[in-house]
């Protein structure tokens, strides 16, 4: 791994968690009003309706330690059902904080993801290409 994708390999990490963290709080956010239920019974609720929705995400984990070309393209993949999801969140008027917030990180982990992908196949190119030497006449 070369230095620049060791630094998107930082930023991906960075924004896949902020993103993980917004999915989880946009759980809580759409669920029932701590108004009306036991702050216990809400908690858990929400914790475990968060758990559900970001099991997907989760199971990237090891793509996130150790990125592949193949794992990472998978889970731009995934990210973009996510958007789908935080794009609706975000015209739903109790919601659209959160939306923002979740489209802006699963955006940006998927920039990084992409710009990841392409410097390893630069580098997986210009490894697999020979070099052709010339032979000068004399």
């Amino acid at each position: 791994m070369n230095k620049a994708q060791v630094n998107l390999n930082k930023k991906i990490k960075l924004h896949f968690w902020l993103f993980l963290l917004s999915t989880m709080a946009s759980v809580f956010v759409a669920g029932p009003s701590l108004i009306n239920t036991e702050f216990v019974h809400w908690l858990a609720t929400g914790f475990a309706w968060a758990v559900i929705s970001t099991l997907p995400l989760l199971a990237f984990l090891p793509a996130i330690i150790r990125p592949s070309t193949s794992s990472l393209t998978w889970l731009s993949y995934l990210l973009l059902g996510y958007l789908v999801w935080a794009i609706i969140k975000v015209f739903t008027p109790a919601q659209a904080a959160v939306g923002i917030v979740m489209v802006t990180f699963n955006l940006t982990t998927f920039t990084y993801i992409l710009l990841w992908v392409q410097t390893a196949k630069k580098i997986e190119n210009a490894k697999a290409k020979p070099r052709t030497t010339t032979k000068t006449k004399r």
